[in-house]
């Protein structure tokens, strides 16, 4: 089953959709860089709007398929 994280949630001024097919959601209304690790552990998709997610945490998060950036640009996500 897919592991969906929100990551940022109190930032976004609208709703975000869920999926219809079957997932597990997980929703933080704030994330601190430092817990961006241990949140995303298991998650196969991250919602992130502006903390950001460096190559060093991509590396330590292998199930991690998808990054969407709830946000214009992408710079906090290291490319």
């Amino acid at each position: 089953m897919l592991r969906i994280v929100q990551l940022e949630g109190e930032s976004l001024i609208a709703n975000v959709r869920r999926p219809a097919f079957a997932h597990d959601w997980v929703e933080h209304a704030k994330t601190a860089p430092a817990q961006v690790i241990e949140r995303l552990a298991g998650a196969t998709v991250a919602i992130s709007n502006k903390v950001p997610i460096t190559a060093a945490t991509l590396a330590a998060l292998p199930d991690l398929k998808m990054i969407a950036v709830a946000a214009t640009g992408s710079n906090q996500i290291d490319l």
